[in-house]
């Protein structure tokens, strides 16, 4: 894509904030089992959809934040 007069501020950005491009996804290939209590999972699904997520994929990106820290 040509970013045309954008590049200049978009690669500056990049370099400010060390983006070095989309990072391959790795695929999720394992799983476990998590045992939750009727409230506690009807309250993840609410706070999954608020944000607009499916619930597994809300927990897999919270996951990553905190790897991230």
């Amino acid at each position: 894509m040509d970013l045309g007069e954008l590049k200049a501020p978009w690669q500056a950005w990049c370099d400010e904030h060390e983006y070095q491009g989309t990072p391959k996804r790795e695929r999720a290939t394992a799983r476990i089992e998590l045992n939750l209590t009727a409230s506690e999972l009807a309250a993840q699904k609410r706070r999954a959809g608020h944000e607009a997520y499916v619930p597994t994929k809300w927990v897999v990106a919270n996951l990553n934040q905190i790897a991230k820290l």
